[in-house]
């Protein structure tokens, strides 16, 4: 298994822009798979990732990257458990999630359509094709039933990210730089990636300094629902802390990571540098700066 063949297939599930990604592969030995999917996630470690296998036929594998402690936050959904529980799946627990979708996928020459939830797709969209609906707004990644326009540029970001991910790659850099927080891992530091739903402020004082991001929403602001509220819990705590920032956005000039700046130096962090902002997905001039972002935040 090629580290091409995983950043063809997983770069937006790699760059921390989506829950899971599918991909096959050909196997002729189970034991060799077995041995190839560790050795991966011996390198993926520390990363927030993890390789597994679906499913196995006719020299063929299936194989499932995927961010764990993003897909239990999405399987835990009401949306996502409606779905579901009257499949048999215990949404409750991730790992009884994918147990259930091996045996789905055991019995079964197709795919179970719910499994686009452990793919980051929208409950609501899942539903829709489930439903056998026939209105759907746009075709990309998936079937979208919603908001178009937003759909359509998520799918930029995913295939902009790919693009990026696999020039990065031939040009010879190894996964392992592809993944977040390389940059402090380069500056001779450790890094711990964690999501603003598994992070807290009574955490801060564990780390000598951090990086936020986030990217701009609405009327260029912090993401509202589960960041912004995590950021001002960590106010208090940043002062005189280490910080860098870094987000994407998809209009404006980036007012937001300017307003972001301002509001930490108000709070007496220790900005090391001007926030890292891109727009939609990461090019390669946005990933060498948030990889120097991590060498500095390690310095």
């Amino acid at each position: 298994m090629s580290e091409q063949l995983l950043v063809q297939h997983c770069s937006p599930t790699l760059a921390g822009l989506k829950t899971g990604s599918l991909f096959t592969c050909a196997c002729g030995d189970s034991q060799a798979l077995g041995e190839t999917v560790d050795r991966w996630n011996r390198r993926l470690a520390g990363k927030g990732l993890r390789l597994t296998l679906l499913r196995r036929r006719n020299g063929r594998a299936l194989l499932y990257l995927f961010r764990p402690e993003r897909l239990r936050r999405d399987l835990c959904r009401d949306a996502a458990a409606a779905l579901l529980r009257p499949r048999g799946y215990d949404s409750d627990c991730a790992e009884a999630c994918l147990a259930h979708l091996r045996r789905r996928l055991a019995g079964s020459e197709e795919f179970p359509h719910e499994i686009g939830l452990f793919l980051g797709y929208p409950p609501e969209d899942v539903r829709g094709f489930l439903d056998g609906r026939t209105d759907c707004t746009c075709v990309g990644c998936w079937k979208v039933y919603g908001d178009a326009r937003a759909a359509e540029k998520l799918f930029n970001r995913y295939r902009k990210c790919t693009q990026v991910y696999c020039r990065q790659l031939a040009g010879g850099k190894p996964i392992e730089r592809l993944a977040v927080a390389q940059g402090v891992k380069d500056g001779g530091g450790e890094a711990v990636v964690k999501t603003a739903a598994e992070f807290t402020a009574a955490e801060l004082d564990q780390f000598d300094a951090v990086a936020f991001g986030c990217p701009s929403m609405g009327a260029e602001e912090l993401e509202e629902t589960e960041f912004a509220p995590l950021f001002e819990r960590c106010r208090e705590g940043i002062r005189g802390k280490r910080l860098g920032l870094f987000g994407s956005y998809g209009w404006g000039d980036g007012e937001w990571m300017r307003n972001w700046e301002e509001q930490v130096r108000a709070d007496g962090a220790d900005l090391v540098s001007n926030g890292v902002i891109c727009n939609e997905a990461p090019d390669e001039e946005a990933v060498a700066a948030c990889q120097l972002l991590g060498r500095t935040l390690a310095s």
